[in-house]
């Protein structure tokens, strides 16, 4: 039975973090530290505010439909 091996797996896109125009080489570490996962309070807030009047417009809207 023949068999493959597979030495150098890598994901697809690698290359775009590790080439010498990647934007990686060019932050220090007191920018590394500052990356967050892209929310704030704010944005929260505004989407809690969305998600409120979106649902109240819904059941304004059902009720509406059902007179």
């Amino acid at each position: 039975m023949a068999s493959i091996a597979i030495s150098d797996i890598r994901p697809v896109g690698h290359e775009l973090l590790f080439d010498s125009e990647s934007y990686m080489t060019e932050l220090n570490s007191n920018e590394l530290d500052r990356i967050v996962g892209g929310t704030d309070p704010i944005s929260l807030g505004v989407a809690a505010f969305v998600i409120v009047v979106g649902a109240g417009l819904t059941g304004f809207a059902i009720g509406s439909a059902l007179k």
